[in-house]
């Protein structure tokens, strides 16, 4: 027997196991379908569908901008509720409008789960067909125990079970394509009922999802291949004929037979509509969009998304039996490659289209991918390491591996579960890091409104602000809610500062995709959430009460990181002043006007005594700068000496000189402190000086980072001196003296008691 071609035979105890398997897969299907809230697309999808079905009419296709079939086997339940009005009477119906159909039919459904479920249960079923479809062809490749692999990979499978729960175009086109990719395989034979039925299932593939067209290309090629030796190439050609004019009917009926014209063409052709669609999906194709991938936002999206997605959404366990799959697959002969052609030509041409497009929404783009995977994997059910000799201890080790990998994945599907959208896997640490990496329909696609709720119930939380980039209407969850950004029906909302209350913020928001800001979001993202729902999709945030900012002073070196007039609007109404300071040498505090804030670079020191109120990044992910709250005034034992009164605008309050001795070239940074008592009317410099031993000074730190126009009386200002010991130092006692001085002239304040210096300190520079 080959080696790399198992039994065939199915026992009783395997029998068992198929039906356990599938079992297993139906009902984690269902608790999916249960648990999560209607998602972005499903609204779309279902009103699309519905209006299909109901009216005939398809006059939203060219605004939905997917094939038929799919969106009105899911809607085709939908029919049988009575309570859904009929479309042709709603506004939103001339002139078309899906959004306006869909609040009306969708949204504002008082039973969404009871609609979902219904809507849900055509993908369900397409889903559990893809499985036994699965087991059958890497039964018939590699034998039954492969069958089982590939069938216990495919039920257990996060993703599978993810997007097979919703109403998507994406598990249609899955389960259809990879039942047309084994339909062709077995018409490799020549025999006419698999001839017309691979034909008729690759046209309700390609009436499901425009993607499919990358189907009709390789099924034609492998058909070709299997045929033109055996029927000569003028019967190959008719048969491949048949297989196109099927799938072209299919596609047709799926528009109800249609003649339309083409828009740009001129010509009224059958199913027009669908050709009209492709033409627009190059229209979104070339638009933007907001993409998220590791903290960056674009609007072009990257050619690493697809394979970053597929590293860190694969299961561990899978991933891992597909590197060894590739190392057996590599000691295959010719014959056993060319068996398998189907399952590697479709998914590397696949591939290839995914890194080259510009559309990166989620992994769920993947998904056709992977059920030629767990095929492909399944080669190790009965691969025996010499390809002809077995071996016991072989055996052993591959059953070992195989018996690990198989519980890995079994833990994983039952730690996730019923939350499967949310599913990373250990390479990135889980579900739990997940929005780092990836958001919208890989994380946070709106499903987590019922754990909202039931989570606002047991708290006993009357009213929570919610942030979500989907259209649901959260009132039909028992909810008391405000919804803010990105939400067109947003309160008021000050993002550097917000309101007290409980707040319920979806992981795609929260990271800055669809916000009007990247960091609209920036001060609940730097704390830890009070509850995490659906597994990383939403987190819930307390806001306390607090007294509101009064002031805020922004980084001005060598440019202002923000504008005061963006900043206003960050906070509230009641910011009554903001300054403008250099944060790498200055800090300031207002003790007569309540909290305040400073805007910093993210690598200047905070000032003392303040708090982190968030941390701000750019659309490329990098810090961009930090928020610290300043609620009273730096310690007092930081300053060394009892308040001087000078003969300047300021009055000196004390220094903080380190008394550590220093060596050549250290770096020596001293803080002193003042208090404005008037205004300035001359341009002035603080200073402090390193004094050598014959009394001149051997290293300068003179300036002032807060200019004269922003002071006002009782304002604090703490600046920083830099001095820079020079190599050349010859080690012994020096002095540090602070003063102040007029810059035109140079004339230095005084005391008092007359004196320049307000304070001196010794220090000691030893040897190199």
């Amino acid at each position: 027997m080959n080696p790399l071609r198992g039994n065939r035979r199915i026992d009783s105890r395997q029998r068992l196991l198929i039906i356990g398997l599938l079992l297993v897969l139906f009902a984690r299907l269902l608790g999916g379908a249960r648990a999560a809230s209607i998602t972005f697309d499903e609204g779309l999808h279902l009103v699309t569908g519905y209006v299909n079905m109901r009216t005939g009419d398809l006059r939203l296709e060219p605004l939905h901008a997917h094939p038929p079939l799919a969106i009105g086997l899911s809607a085709a339940p939908l029919l049988l509720f009575p309570d859904i009005p009929d479309p042709r009477a709603l506004d939103g119906w001339d002139p078309p409008s899906q959004s306006a159909l869909a609040e009306a039919l969708i949204w504002q459904y008082p039973n969404q789960r009871g609609l979902l479920i219904a809507g849900r249960m055509a993908n369900i079923l397409l889903t559990m067909v893809l499985a036994a479809v699965v087991f059958r062809w890497a039964t018939d490749l590699f034998g039954s125990r492969a069958g089982l692999l590939a069938l216990a990979l495919c039920a257990l499978d996060p993703n599978i079970a993810a997007h097979g729960a919703l109403v998507t175009t994406d598990m249609p086109v899955t389960a259809l394509g990879f039942t047309a990719l084994f339909l062709a395989w077995r018409a490799r034979a020549g025999r006419w009922p698999e001839i017309l039925v691979t034909g008729v299932v690759l046209g309700a593939a390609l009436a499901s999802k425009l993607s499919a067209a990358l189907l009709a290309p390789v099924i034609s090629l492998l058909l070709l291949i299997a045929w033109a030796p055996r029927f000569k190439w003028a019967p190959a050609l008719a048969r491949l004929v048949v297989v196109g004019g099927l799938a072209f009917l299919v596609i047709w009926a799926s528009y109800g037979f249609e003649i339309s014209v083409v828009p740009g063409w001129g010509l009224a052709l059958p199913a027009g509509t669908h050709i009209h669609l492709y033409q627009l999906l190059q229209t979104v194709n070339a638009g933007e969009h907001p993409f998220f991938l590791m903290g960056e936002v674009a609007s072009g999206g990257w050619w690493t998304y697809f394979p970053i997605a597929f590293a860190i959404k694969t299961p561990a366990p899978i991933l891992a039996l597909l590197v060894i799959s590739i190392v057996v697959a590599t000691r295959q002969g010719y014959r056993q490659w060319y068996r398998e052609l189907p399952l590697m030509l479709f998914p590397l041409i696949y591939a290839v289209a995914a890194l080259n497009t510009s559309i990166n929404l989620g992994y769920r783009h993947l998904l056709p991918l992977l059920p030629c995977l767990y095929v492909f994997v399944s080669r190790l059910a009965i691969w025996d390491g010499s390809l002809g000799r077995r071996s016991k201890v072989w055996q052993w080790g591959r059953r070992f591996a195989g018996g690990v990998a198989l519980a890995w994945l079994i833990l994983s599907a039952v730690a996730i579960f019923p939350d499967h959208l949310a599913y990373f896997n250990e390479l990135v640490g889980g579900p739990a890091q997940g929005r780092h990496f990836l958001v919208d329909s890989n994380l946070d696609w709106g499903q987590w409104l019922w754990d909202l709720r039931d989570y606002v119930t047991e708290n006993d939380i009357d009213h929570v602000y919610i942030s979500q980039f989907t259209p649901s209407e959260p009132a039909h969850y028992d909810l008391t809610y405000d919804f803010v950004y990105p939400s067109p029906r947003a309160v008021p909302f000050a993002p550097f500062e917000p309101a007290a209350g409980a707040y319920a913020i979806g992981a795609t928001p929260l990271e800055g995709v669809y916000t009007p800001d990247v960091n609209t979001f920036a001060w609940f993202r730097t704390r830890d959430p009070e509850a995490v729902l659906s597994h990383g999709a939403a987190f819930v945030y307390t806001v306390p009460e607090r007294p509101p900012t009064q002031w805020v002073a922004i980084c001005a070196a060598p440019v202002p990181l923000l504008t005061s007039d963006f900043v206003l609007q960050q906070f509230d109404a009641t910011i009554a002043r903001t300054v403008l300071i250099d944060c790498y040498q200055t800090w300031l505090y207002v003790p007569e006007s309540g909290p305040g804030a400073v805007v910093i670079a993210p690598d200047a020191a905070p000032p003392w005594g303040a708090a982190l109120a968030l941390a701000g990044r750019t659309r490329e992910g990098t810090p961009a700068f930090s928020v610290y709250r300043v609620d009273g005034m730096a310690p007092i034992d930081l300053y060394r000496q009892s308040a001087q009164r000078l003969d300047g605008p300021l009055d000196f309050l004390g220094a903080n000189i380190p008394a550590d001795a220093l060596r050549p070239g250290d770096t020596l940074d001293i803080w002193t402190v003042w208090q404005v008592r008037e205004s300035a009317g001359r341009l002035l410099s603080l200073m402090a000086h390193l004094i050598g031993p014959e009394g001149i000074p051997i290293a300068l730190g003179d300036g002032l980072g807060l200019q004269i126009e922003y002071w006002k009386p009782g304002d604090v200002i703490v600046q920083r001196h830099r001095l820079v010991t020079p190599m050349e130092t010859v080690p012994g006692t020096y002095a540090v003296n602070v003063g102040a001085y007029w810059l035109d002239p140079l004339e230095r304040w005084t005391n008092t008691e007359g004196s320049e210096v307000f304070v001196s300190q010794t220090i000691e520079i030893s040897a190199p």
